[in-house]
């Protein structure tokens, strides 16, 4: 069965209401009908949670409909606006969209109807029920009986389209709640982690966020027709309701076409969709000074190990075949992806530098990580260490291994040892705040197991740590 996502009436603010008389129509004639309330005006009855309130005056309400059921977004419900609030109506009945689509003018004829609280916010429907706690909410309104209470209207109504920022939802959500907006100033804060609205079988919650780092959630069935569609990497417009659900803001989209997000973001990076490229042609675009990366993304299995601190804080090495970039998160990045991590980073806008002779990308987060499988193995590549320093350039950030090597000697394995085999000899580094730094290095022949890392002219070799590297 599908879940409805509550939109409901939100009331921060009690409104004074003059409740009327009745009034009798003798038919549901549009031409016959006239508007004798306001949304807003339901706040005056107050009803309790668990206590839905009766409505037994003829009140009608001249409104527009602002989402319907087209999408999938929305279910057996529509969210109706008219000049002064918004309300959701639960309706039994599917395909509403057909009867009365986005921006139908209708009369409600509240007669009849209960006004429900929950969690807090109001919704119309029909008949009080238990809910599964067994608290009482308004149920659907019967499919038989939508006609009596929802009537096409003749005459269109025209409510101006509110333009607000994520600010001003969260300090007023009462104003705002179950209407239509729009932001025009926003981006996916995480686009390439959250990418797609909602994943199959689950429904969704993606963080939006404008440039002061403002953010509000959007909130996605997994029955919507775009659940399985990409957010947006680019910055822009976006129209949605608004609703609140336990004192938490959000925002429902009713279609795909709400959104127009292609600009630049707040960073100066780029809205176009990012090409995925090899590590190998990634490492092209260096030509011996900063570069700032267009639209691109690289893939490949992590090959560094953060929990043994050999590579420094934030940095991770990645590797694709036979070719490996650094990349650089800052020193405070928390949440990095762990060795064998197979990961796709969209490295748009980022910084392609050379840091003391190591090619490395930096200005990227860890938002731009996404882990795609885990515990994948990387096959060194076998070689002597004059094959190591004679190719180095190609081997820079590659996981190497080379056989019958030892250090003379031993000793701790932290600072330089000189590493050699019977072709050559290269550093072996390893930093003090490794958590190996003080474990005795073999004094025998050895694999060694390790990634090509340059310091400045210097050539090293640097292990993960010595239980996997040292064999």
């Amino acid at each position: 069965m599908k879940k409805r996502y509550i939109t409901l009436l939100c009331t921060p603010l009690l409104f004074a209401s003059c409740l009327r008389k009745p009034i009798e129509f003798p038919k549901n004639d549009p031409k016959q009908l006239q508007s004798n309330y306001r949304l807003r005006d339901l706040s005056a009855l107050q009803p309790a949670e668990g206590k839905p309130v009766s409505i037994t005056d003829s009140f009608i309400v001249h409104c527009l409909v602002r989402a319907d059921d087209s999408s999938g977004n929305f279910y057996n419900q529509l969210i109706l606006e008219d000049s002064t609030a918004g309300i959701a109506m639960l309706l039994n009945a599917n395909s509403l969209y057909t009867r009365f689509p986005e921006n139908a003018s209708v009369y409600l004829l509240l007669n009849g109807l209960y006004l429900g609280n929950n969690h807090g916010t109001l919704q119309l429907g029909s008949t009080p029920v238990a809910d599964n706690k067994g608290i009482l909410q308004v149920s659907d309104i019967p499919a038989a009986q939508i006609d009596a209470h929802i009537v096409t209207a003749a005459d269109q109504i025209d409510i101006s389209l509110q333009e607000v920022s994520i600010r001003q939802l969260k300090d007023s959500p009462g104003i705002y709640c179950n209407r239509i907006v729009q932001l025009s100033d926003v981006e996916w804060l995480n686009p390439l982690k959250d990418e797609y609205f909602a994943p199959d079988g689950n429904p969704g919650n993606t963080t939006l966020s404008d440039c002061r780092g403002d953010t509000i959630t959007v909130r996605t069935s997994n029955y919507a027709s775009f659940h399985a569609q990409n957010t947006p990497a680019g910055h822009g417009m976006l129209k949605g309701i608004f609703s609140v659900y336990n004192t938490v803001g959000q925002l429902i989209l009713r279609h795909a076409s709400d959104l127009d997000m292609t600009a630049v973001r707040c960073d100066g990076s780029s809205g176009a969709i990012a090409t995925e490229i090899s590590i190998a042609a990634l490492r092209n675009f260096y030509k011996g000074k900063d570069t700032v990366l267009p639209a691109l993304s690289i893939r490949g299995v992590v090959t560094s190990d953060e929990a043994h601190q050999n590579f420094g804080t934030g940095n991770i090495v990645l590797q694709q075949d036979n070719k490996g970039i650094t990349v650089y998160f800052g020193s405070a990045a928390g949440d990095l992806p762990d060795m064998g991590d197979s990961v796709s980073i969209n490295i748009t806008g980022a910084t392609l530098t050379s840091y003391n002779g190591l090619l490395e990308i930096k200005n990227i987060t860890t938002a731009k990580v996404k882990t795609c499988a885990q515990n994948i193995s990387v096959t060194p590549i076998t070689v002597t260490i004059k094959e190591l320093n004679d190719h180095f350039t190609e081997y820079e950030s590659v996981l190497i291994k080379t056989e019958n090597a030892r250090v003379a000697g031993g000793g701790k394995y932290s600072g330089n040892k000189t590493l050699s085999d019977a072709s050559g000899s290269i550093i072996l580094y390893t930093s003090s705040s490794a958590t190996f730094a003080n474990e005795t290095i073999p004094s025998i022949s050895k694999t060694f197991r390790g990634i090509a890392t340059p310091y400045g002219s210097t050539k090293e070799l640097k292990i993960r740590y010595p239980a996997i590297d040292v064999y």
